[in-house]
Formats: structure tokens, sequence, C-alpha cells
């Protein structure tokens, strides 16, 4: 909106007779370009399967492409990129985890390709109120081997023993209220 609103003076001086300089002209083709990269980076939100990807595109593409293309930016601008880049960021990692959880419930053949199953296993039991690190975690713990140990009697026979696989999980949180909350 911010671009439009910009945009719009500049073209409404341009409709009542104002010849445009090229600072104008140059202000008109940065919010259309700015409004591009907008629409594109939220057309690909349904797309997006990890963060690092996420990262890649912004470092790759979106940051090269608007630092050759202007020169700078007024503080309002700034703040306002700023500001929507933080919020894609979360809407990033809330449609990684939605797409991940959909990949998980129907499999990745099904979504890409209108069905006919998938080389994966699925998981279509997959709790919505769960989220997925306490399900990976949970499933991990829940994962068991048989060990073999000789007994210490006078038969002398191995018997065989259920343990867990995983038995703790060391996390590491930068905030104490990060701890509490994946606990």
């Amino acid at each position: 909106r911010h671009f439009d609103d910009h945009a719009q003076e500049i073209i409404q001086r341009q409709i009542d007779g104002h010849d445009l300089d090229a600072e104008e002209r140059e202000v008109i083709d940065g919010c259309k370009l700015m409004q591009s990269i907008i629409h594109d980076v939220d057309n690909g939100l349904e797309q997006v399967r990890s963060f690092r990807a996420h990262e890649e595109f912004l470092s790759q593409r979106i940051i090269p492409l608007m630092y050759d293309t202007f020169e700078g930016y007024d503080e309002e601008t700034a703040k306002l990129l700023e500001a929507f880049f933080g919020c894609y960021s979360l809407a990033v990692r809330y449609s990684i985890a939605r797409n991940t959880r959909q990949l998980l419930k129907q499999g990745e053949g099904d979504l890409l390709l209108g069905g006919g199953g998938s080389a994966t296993p699925t998981y279509p039991d997959l709790p919505d109120d769960q989220r997925l690190q306490e399900v990976a975690l949970g499933f991990l713990l829940s994962q068991t081997y048989e060990s073999q140990q000789q007994q210490q009697q006078q038969d002398g026979k191995e018997a065989t023993t259920t343990r867990p696989l995983i038995d703790k999980v060391i996390v590491g949180c930068v905030e104490v209220d990060q701890v509490l909350e994946n606990l």
C-alpha cells in the first residue's frame, strides 16, 4: 500500500500536467519493482519447504535486486520494508510447518502429482493440534532396539533386552522462556 500511495501521488501530478523528472520516474519504477517483489515472495509461500531455501532466495535474488536498483531508502520506507520482511519471515515459518504437516499426512506424490501415491511413508493420523517438534520427539523416544547380553547366571545363555534407542534429548535455547515452552 505504501508503494501504491507513493507512486499514486507522482502519477496524479503527471495526470495534472506536470512533467516528471528523472527522479520521479525512478520512484515510479522502484515502486513497480517493489510491488512485483512483494507479489512474487507472497506467491512463493505455497511452495516454501525450508527456511534455508527462503533465506537463500532472499539473499541471492531479492536483496541483490533491491541493492542494485535503489541508491537508498527514506526512513519510512526502510521501516516498512523491515516490518514486511519480519512478518514475511513469520509467514514463511508458518507455511513450512503447514506444508511439512501436509506432506507427512498425504505424502509428496499426492500433493505434487495429483494422486498416485508416495514413495515415502505417510502419517494420516498426525494430530493437527500437536506441534511437529513434539510429534518428532515422541516418535524418536518411542523407538527401541533389542540388545543381547549374556546373563550372569549359571546357564550362560544370552538374554534379549529391549532398550530405548534414545533415552534423553539435550536442547539448547537462546532464552529462558524457550526452555519452559519446549518442555
